[in-house]
């Protein structure tokens, strides 16, 4: 798995902490109930409350195999949501794969589909809500989002290509975008839901923006 570690993503999570816990902490380590996983300067992964968050390069399949597995094996019922741009024929039937039912995968944000693209979401019934329709109802799609995992565990991916360039240089970006308080809106807002299993961050660029962007995104998911 391609993933990365920005050597100031720890103190953007940190400073984060100390304004909700007014604690003074030298090592983010040091935070109450969370674990915090370096394998080395560009292995990023952080824990706390069974909710994992990671930062990696570009979307991992991976990511999604192990959370689908670990709720059969326990008997629950796996959900995604996808935050992206645009997502290909080939990933979308590799998701499928895994053994998630396709009433349980919500793509958000996603545009410019092709003829074929759009036959096999339409045949296999997949769930879409496109970008304009997300800005324009924003609290009111946030809510059919969470309505739409409820009772599920969900995994949420978030495409640094959602994201208007004005604000952040990502992959597969277009203009008219949403914009990082959006993001961070709503990220916060499905965050304080306790069936969230997951987060996984992915095709932002490797600069100190980005870098503090995902920080606050990560943050609001863990604290």
């Amino acid at each position: 798995m391609n993933v990365y570690y920005f050597p100031d993503f720890e103190n953007v999570l940190k400073e984060i902490y100390l304004m909700r816990s007014n604690e003074k902490l030298k090592l983010i380590e040091g935070i109450e109930g969370v674990k915090f996983d370096r394998a080395d300067c560009y292995n990023f992964s952080f824990y706390k409350n069974k909710k994992g968050a990671f930062v990696v390069d570009s979307f991992n399949l991976d990511l999604i195999g192990g959370f689908v597995q670990r709720c059969l094996n326990d008997r629950k019922v796996p959900s995604v949501v996808l935050f992206c741009s645009t997502i290909s024929l080939d990933r979308m039937k590799a998701i499928l794969e895994l053994g998630l039912k396709r009433e349980n995968l919500l793509i958000v944000g996603a545009r410019n589909f092709s003829l074929e693209e759009l036959e096999f979401f339409n045949l296999e019934k997949i769930k879409l809500i496109g970008l304009s329709t997300l800005l324009n109802n924003l609290d009111e799609i946030t809510e059919t989002i969470m309505e739409f995992c409820y009772g599920k565990e969900l995994f949420l991916g978030l495409s640094g290509g959602v994201v208007d360039p004005a604000f952040i240089s990502a992959k597969n970006q277009e203009v008219y975008g949403m914009s990082v308080r959006e993001c961070i809106s709503i990220v916060s807002r499905i965050g304080r839901m306790k069936n969230l299993d997951s987060l996984e961050l992915y095709d932002f660029e490797k600069s100190k923006k980005e870098e503090r962007v995902m920080a606050k995104i990560v943050g609001e998911i863990v604290f």
